[in-house]
């Protein structure tokens, strides 16, 4: 949830990361909401689960192959505000420079995974998984509503299959052991 707002969070040209499914279309009285921390119940209609979707800008602009969820009723999102961030997280950040560095994040996971190289990064909710061109996004377990059969993070990963061993280490289709390190970013100036 979103400064915990019991909502999602958009990042603009990015990805959305919120609920959908259950009962998010029907009214709740404020106590249930607080009890159920936003989500849906699993009685009745079904259990709200996490949705991640990469935003179709950033699936078209870095050429990327994306399998999109189900569109589903969604929990309400907030877009990412730079001046908020400035503000609350750093005493000299101005919006400009973390709007900056933002987009040169964004853009160089993008390059990553056009350039098929593997990338793996967290989220805190989940982990954003790229190889050879595919994105999957993977939430953490503790992040999966009880009863709600989905992979997670945590003990799951999108890209390694048993096939690896078929595939001999010289081969060109053999998998690298390349990931990409975004922690060398810095902010213009």
């Amino acid at each position: 949830t979103f400064e915990g707002k019991s909502q999602g969070v958009n990042i603009p040209h990015f990805l959305k990361i919120t609920w959908a499914g259950g009962k998010l279309g029907a009214k709740k009285s404020e106590q249930e909401r607080a009890d159920l921390g936003g989500r849906a119940s699993s009685e009745g209609v079904g259990v709200a689960r996490p949705h991640v979707c990469l935003s179709e800008y950033f699936i078209q602009q870095y050429g990327i192959r994306y399998r999109k969820p189900a569109e589903l009723p969604e929990a309400k999102c907030e877009e990412i505000n730079f001046a908020k961030l400035a503000i609350n997280y750093s005493e000299n950040l101005k919006k400009d420079v973390i709007t900056t560095a933002f987009k040169r994040m964004v853009s160089a996971i993008g390059e990553a995974i056009r350039e098929g190289k593997e990338v793996e990064i967290s989220f805190g909710v989940g982990r954003l998984f790229g190889r050879r061109q595919h994105a999957t996004f993977l939430m953490e377990s503790q992040y999966l509503p009880d009863g709600v059969s989905m992979k997670s993070a945590s003990t799951s990963h999108p890209f390694r299959f048993n096939s690896r061993a078929a595939e001999p280490r010289d081969s060109p289709a053999a998998p690298r052991r390349n990931f990409t390190r975004l922690t060398r970013l810095r902010a213009p100036g």
